[in-house]
C-alpha cells in the first residue's frame, strides 16, 4: 500500500502544484487582460493623432508632385539657359578676339591721351590767365561804373536853376 499511498501523495502534491499553476496563468491573464484594454485605450487615443499624420502624408505627397513638376519646368529652363550658355560661350570667343586688337589700340590711344593731357594742361594756363584778366577788367569797369554813378548822382543833386 505504500506506494498507493505513494502515488496519491504524488497525485495530490502534482494537483497543488496544477492548482497553483492554474492560479498564477488565471492571474497573468488578467493581467494580461488589463494591459490589452489599456493599450486598447490607448491605441483609441493614438487613432486621431495616426489620422492627422495620414493626412498630413497626403499633403506632402501633392506637395511632392508639385515640386516635381516645378523642378521639370526648371529643368527645362536650365537646359535652354545651357544653350543659351554655348552661344554666348561663342560670342566671348569672338569678343576676346577684338579684346586683343583693342589693346593693341589701346597703346596707340594712351599717347593720344598723354597728348591731350598736354593740351588741357596748356587750356588750363589759358583759362586761368582769362579769368585773372576778367577779374582785373571786372574790377577797372566796377571802378568805372563807380565813378559813373558818382558824376550822374552830382548832376542830379545839384539845384536846378531856372530858365
Amino acid at each position: 500500500m505504500t506506494s498507493l499511498q505513494d502515488e496519491v501523495i504524488t497525485l495530490k502534491h502534482r494537483v497543488g502544484t496544477l492548482e497553483e499553476r492554474q492560479d498564477l496563468e488565471a492571474g497573468l491573464a488578467a493581467s494580461r487582460d488589463r494591459d490589452l484594454s489599456v493599450l486598447g485605450v490607448k491605441l483609441k487615443q493614438l487613432e486621431p493623432m495616426f489620422q492627422g499624420l495620414q493626412e498630413r502624408l497626403a499633403e506632402e505627397a501633392q506637395t511632392f508632385k508639385q515640386h516635381a513638376a516645378r523642378f521639370n519646368a526648371v529643368d527645362q529652363v536650365l537646359s535652354q539657359h545651357t544653350a543659351r550658355f554655348d552661344v554666348m560661350d561663342q560670342v566671348l570667343s569672338q569678343h576676346t578676339a577684338r579684346l586683343v586688337a583693342l589693346e593693341r589700340g589701346q597703346i596707340e590711344l594712351k599717347q593720344g591721351q598723354d597728348q591731350l593731357r598736354q593740351g588741357q594742361d596748356q587750356l588750363k594756363q589759358g583759362q586761368d590767365q582769362l579769368r585773372e584778366d576778367l577779374q582785373t577788367g571786372l574790377a577797372e569797369l566796377n571802378g568805372g561804373q563807380r565813378a559813373l554813378i558818382a558824376l550822374l548822382t552830382r548832376m542830379f543833386d545839384r539845384p536846378k536853376t531856372a530858365e
